[in-house]
């Protein structure tokens, strides 16, 4: 779901008194603790601590008061709601209800009322008047004289995320927003009295109900409120304050040796000494969150089977003396649960866990006299990339990654929005290349993959092996199947074959030095029936285009605030940590930054100039941690990172770097290079390429670029203009579509297997060049046009 500071609120003016039944498949739920927690004023200092308060509402005069006054007082209303015996099961809708009017003061201005939800336990505490994490959920103005007015804030996202952590109750707090101008703001709940039905409700039915299906459909308008004009004020967000970051653990303990039956060998410091060394690293734990705790080849978080299988091919395959199979684990981190819209979350901390197997393998290795070949699937190709470059970094001697085998890695998906590896800028910081000192990186894709090689051969990147497999045996709603697809197959590669796989790497010579840069599985599924002796049949395509690299835009976020110790150098910011008693001071630098509409990634770079102990970089975008990074294992060395943005709503938001201190005050980091990545825009029409293709425009191969950039640029093809210049695919009959999707499509025979039409190569004309009775004379009355797929 994609989240920001704006946020719509269906609004009607309450004239009777409002009841919802249980209709439409729904619960209402009343608060089981409410009330108003009052800070300042006569009862004690105004220090952000509640100081006293009253659940009732019919106490005193200030009960039902949402307020905030500079230095003087304020006033938030809570209310908490029991979770339990609803029958529903995660995604669920969910509406926060409530009636707000404003003070018959004048001149006082609009008053920025703000929802944030917070972990309830179901209690009357005074701490929930404070109480963190707390996540922002909306936001409105309530004008002075403002009669009572009824609210329905859209609460899905934060009840479905309760409900998925096994909570059983949830809190909303209404406060005056804190971005707001400095001065008196004032709002009112008409809940003055101790009837629960009075109080703000939560309405919980099943998600595919839309709001329009609701019976608070016929609102009399709607309410837009942003945050963008409130940058300009020193507000400062409360979630990153609240974040603490954990001791830095062992990451040698995160690896697991493969036995030829499971990987649940601990490997001990120093104790590998091999000819050779793979290491495996899984990606997104989808629905892992469901067993805490447990590694990746334990049951019962998911079938490993494919790790198993490869593992053994592996061990197998490679004729060095005694080579070990390694898994790293990362489960921890990369556990979220099923949602797609979860996967940015395992995302987030990939370039951390690429630091720790950088280091868990340094931690490992004792003489290797072999080489290093790391194998990562999805996120966990993100993984291995970053680690990679950790080891080249280093420059320790035999440490090198000599081979890098990525497996279906994420790229321009607006499905997985904000879990995309945007693995190309990384791939820029290794030394690519199959010579000695230099790593070979071949990449797999069949679901939600893309081409990382590069038709320019002084780029690095031209030596890159782009392998496109063709899963047509799965369905097509079958997205994990699809993108699990080439793990399984590189396994059985490297296990029924001679001459793929395993058999490319230098780690088992030299015979594969002369691949091609793009391969592409040959048709093996017939009427929906696969052949498996043609699964592991490779074409070698020397005429695809490749695709272009994404411009990125240098930026500048507009600071809005600091905290703690932090000052500016040179084009970007550095934080320290500062000594606070017994601990480290954390330190914050807040902006504001403008996302477009067209914008993929945001990246950035940083080094830890003094990395600390277990002190941590986050990078949040709102209230969300987009990126982290522990200085101990990040070393003192300048890095690249990208944060895909492909899940946050166009407009302003907060850009907030933290410096997170742990234990004593010896972190320093700084921080610079903004850019954004823009979407890809091939033929510079102003419109995304995939929002092109999505509303219908040509793509015959389905690769994710518009065949307009296929096809040689100034080309005499019909449909032009065209916006290829290097790597282009040729449309020799001049219809527009590059010449493999003709043969592809059976559109043209092509029975020499040259790839070309065998009306170019027969010099027959095409239909589009003679036309349809043309041709008929042309071939005769009994002629014949073989057909090749």
């Amino acid at each position: 779901m994609r989240r920001s500071y704006r946020k719509n609120l269906s609004v009607a003016v309450v004239g009777l008194a409002w009841c919802v039944s249980d209709v439409y498949g729904q619960q209402n739920r009343y608060p089981v603790a409410d009330g108003t927690l009052v800070d300042g004023g006569i009862y004690g200092p105004f220090d952000g601590v509640a100081d006293a308060w009253d659940w009732y509402f019919n106490a005193t005069g200030y009960d039902g008061t949402i307020s905030r006054q500079s230095g003087a007082f304020e006033h938030r209303v809570v209310t908490e709601y029991s979770l339990t015996g609803l029958p529903y099961s995660p995604p669920v809708s969910a509406t926060l209800h409530f009636t707000l009017r404003g003070p018959p003061i004048y001149p006082f201005p609009d008053s920025l009322v703000a929802a944030y939800e917070y972990p309830s336990n179901g209690l009357e505490d005074v701490t929930d008047f404070s109480a963190e994490p707390a996540v922002f959920r909306g936001v409105v103005a309530v004008a002075p004289y403002q009669p009572a007015t009824w609210y329905a804030l859209d609460v899905g996202e934060a009840v479905s995320d309760a409900l998925t952590a096994g909570s059983g109750t949830i809190g909303f707090r209404l406060q005056i927003d804190p971005c707001s101008a400095v001065g008196a703001a004032q709002a009112f709940l008409d809940a003055v009295d101790s009837n629960p039905t009075s109080k703000p409700y939560l309405t919980i039915g099943p998600v595919v109900l839309a709001a329009a299906e609701t019976p608070e459909a016929d609102v009399l308008g709607q309410v837009f409120y942003s945050r963008d004009a409130a940058f300009a004020d020193p507000c400062i967000p409360r979630a990153p304050s609240a974040y603490v970051p954990t001791a830095e653990g062992d990451s040698l303990a995160r690896l697991g040796r493969f036995d030829g039956v499971s990987f649940q060998v601990d490997v001990l410091p120093g104790s590998l000494d091999s000819t050779n060394l793979h290491v495996l690293v899984h990606g997104w734990g989808r629905g892992g969150d469901a067993h805490p705790g447990v590694a990746p080849w334990d049951p019962p978080v998911q079938d490993y089977a494919l790790w198993r299988d490869l593992a053994s091919s592996i061990v197998a395959r490679d004729a060095s003396a005694d080579p070990v199979v390694l898994m790293y684990n990362w489960l921890d981190d990369a556990a979220t649960d099923t949602c797609q819209c979860s996967a940015w979350r395992s995302r987030c901390l990939s370039d951390l866990n690429g630091a720790r197997l950088a280091e868990a393998i340094v931690n490992a290795v004792g003489g290797l006299t072999g080489e290093i070949h790391l194998i990562g699937h999805g996120h966990g190709a993100r993984v291995g990339a970053v680690a990679a470059w950790h080891l080249e970094d280093m420059a320790m001697p035999g440490l090198q990654v000599r081979h890098l085998t990525l497996l279906d890695s994420p790229e321009f998906s607006h499905a997985l929005a904000g879990g995309n590896n945007e693995l190309a800028l990384t791939l820029d910081e290794v030394t690519i290349g199959r010579e000695v000192g230099a790593t070979l990186v071949d990449n797999y894709f069949s679901s939600l993959g893309r081409r990382y090689g590069r038709a320019d051969g002084a780029d690095p990147r031209h030596s890159i092996v782009d392998v496109e497999l063709r899963p047509e045996h799965l369905a097509v709603g079958d997205d994990a199947g699809r993108a699990t697809y080439p793990l399984g197959w590189y396994g059985r590669a490297t296990s029924g074959t001679s001459d793929l796989g395993l058999a490319w790497s230098p780690l088992l010579g030299s015979g594969y030095e002369d691949l091609g840069s793009y391969h592409l599985q040959d048709d093996w599924v017939e009427g929906g029936v696969p052949d498996e002796n043609r699964e592991l049949v490779l074409l070698s395509e020397s005429t695809t285009v490749f695709p272009t690299d994404r411009p990125v835009v240098a930026v500048t976020p507009t600071m809005v605030s600091t905290a703690g110790a932090v000052s500016e150098i040179g084009g970007g910011i550095e934080l320290a940590e500062t000594s606070a008693g017994p601990g480290g001071e954390s330190a914050y630098w807040y902006a504001s930054l403008e996302i477009g509409e067209d914008d993929d990634a945001l990246s950035f770079s940083f080094e830890f100039v003094a990395p600390g102990d277990s002190d941590q970089l986050g990078v949040w975008i709102d209230e969300e941690l987009r990126f982290v990074m522990t200085g101990s294992v990040a070393g003192a060395t300048s890095q690249s990172a990208t944060i895909d943005v492909r899940n946050v709503n166009a407009g302003s938001h907060y850009l907030t770097v933290a410096l997170h201190g742990y234990g004593i005050a010896d972190a320093t980091v700084q921080v610079g290079g903004f850019g954004l990545v823009k979407r890809m825009d091939c033929n510079v029409n102003g419109t995304p390429d995939d929002q092109e293709i999505s509303g219908g425009g040509l793509d015959c191969n389905v690769n994710g670029i518009l065949d307009a950039c296929e096809i040689l640029q100034g080309g005499a093809s019909d449909g032009g203009p065209f916006y290829c210049a290097t790597g282009c695919d040729p449309d020799c009959n001049r219809n527009g579509v590059p010449d493999r999707c003709d043969i592809d499509t059976q559109t043209e025979s092509d029975a020499d297997g040259d790839g070309l039409p065998d009306v170019c190569t027969m010099g027959i004309p095409t239909v589009s060049q003679w036309g349809l009775a043309a041709l008929a004379l042309l071939l005769g009355v009994g002629g014949t046009i073989i057909l090749r797929r």
